[in-house]
């Protein structure tokens, strides 16, 4: 534990100076603190600093988060009163004189610049002078939301700015860069496109206008709902392809489900990369045009989730599908209401086995209304860290899953009884 880790760096000396009582600390919520943010604090510091002791910076965060730990009153977010430490320790630093590079040098080696950052324009080079070039404020925001992997709630806070003033700097600061990119050599940057390969496959040549107009609706479905999907978990890093079968019977037969149910019209490979779908214009009896493109929409927005942590529950993968969609599937106020009334809501567990028993038990439209609670009442935040381990409901919502399960179940009653 990370804990006794900290205590082992510490003589006594340090531990009777610093008044630190291990056995008073909250251990589970701040271990949790530690496995979540550790990574983003210590590259922070690679990053103002360069590499040179920022192990050891690092863990002298949370020595002074677990010092200070009275003094969090949740006015922001962890990240944020984590990343203030941060600052105020490489000031602390820089005054003492133990660093004597200036803060900001972006002096990371290209492979770091070429994982996290240039597959936004798909570049690969060091941006050490393009990112020199820009104000102190603009390169705070592009380091942390590249660099960092702060989300814009966590960015706004963190500079003191309205989230869609950060987004609307960050844009205008991107297209800088793009600019002073394409000025270095004529380099092309990454469209939506190039983040989205979508092809119709085995289509009708009688029927190629008609195929091209559905391939270009649902490029633009996608390309419209990309930023806000992004935004709401993590930019893409993987291109994601999208395979188009012109009817039932040959999507159903490509996808190895040859006697496949008619509402089997979409599906995305277990590594989240392939999305196969019949075309909307022949959707089958139990499917229109619109409801193939929103379960397309839907897989694609489980698809960027899952670049967080492929291995998570079904209904969270389904859930988070369809509410950013949109698509809850059925008359959820009907059946919803008809479903308390005879004490058949089901629980999290059964929603996490075989296909068949996850349809049988309405999971698409369950599903939908888990991710709405947590999103409603804890926030996106709270639904990346529940991505990220799904086991952890006492950490992430103060709550067993049992306990977790009734207050789903209280805000169905709320909303749709």
């Amino acid at each position: 534990m990370w804990l006794l880790s900290l205590h082992k760096r510490l003589n006594r000396h340090q531990i009777k100076r610093r008044h630190i009582e291990i056995h008073s600390i909250n251990e589970e919520s701040t271990e949790f603190l530690y496995s979540q943010y550790f990574n983003r604090i210590h590259r922070i510091i690679c990053i103002k600093k360069g590499p040179v002791e920022a192990e050891d910076l690092a863990q002298k965060v949370f020595v002074k988060a677990l010092e200070h730990e009275s003094l969090f009153r949740n006015e922001s977010s962890s990240f944020t009163w984590l990343y203030r430490i941060t600052m105020n320790i490489i000031i602390d630093e820089l005054r003492k004189g133990h660093i004597r590079k200036q803060m900001e040098q972006f002096s990371l080696e290209s492979s770091l610049l070429t994982m996290d950052f240039t597959n936004h324009v798909e570049m690969k080079i060091d941006l050490s002078s393009a990112l020199k070039r820009f104000n102190e404020l603009d390169r705070e925001i592009i380091t942390l939301r590249f660099f960092i992997d702060c989300s814009f709630e966590e960015i706004a806070s963190i500079v003191g700015m309205r989230k869609s003033a950060v987004k609307n700097r960050l844009y205008r600061a991107l297209g800088k860069l793009r600019t002073e990119l394409l000025d270095w050599g004529g380099a092309k940057p990454m469209s939506t496109g190039e983040w989205i390969s979508l092809v119709n496959l085995l289509e009708d040549e009688s029927n190629v206008a008609r195929n091209r107009t559905v391939t270009e609706e649902i490029f633009g479905e996608l390309k419209a709902n990309l930023d806000r999907i992004t935004d709401h978990f993590r930019p893409l890093s993987t291109k994601i392809n999208i395979e188009i079968y012109p009817d039932l019977e040959t999507f159903h037969t490509q996808t190895g489900k040859p006697n496949g149910p008619d509402w089997y019209i979409a599906m995305l490979s277990n590594d989240g990369k392939t999305i196969k779908m019949v075309s909307p214009l022949n959707p089958g009896p139990q499917h229109s045009y619109q409801s193939v493109t929103k379960a397309v929409l839907s897989l694609f927005a489980t698809a960027v989730a899952l670049q967080l942590n492929k291995n998570i529950p079904q209904w969270l993968r389904s859930g988070i599908g369809h509410y950013e969609a949109n698509h809850p599937w059925g008359d959820l106020r009907t059946e919803v209401r008809s479903d308390l009334e005879q004490g058949i809501i089901p629980k999290l567990a059964e929603l996490n086995g075989d296909w068949g028993d996850f349809t049988d038990r309405k999971g698409h439209m369950y599903s939908f209304t888990i991710v709405e609670y947590i999103v409603a009442v804890y926030g996106y935040k709270a639904l990346r860290a529940l991505i990220q381990n799904s086991d952890a409901y006492t950490d992430i919502f103060a709550c067993s899953e049992t306990e977790f399960e009734h207050k789903w179940k209280d805000y169905l009653t709320l909303k749709y009884a």
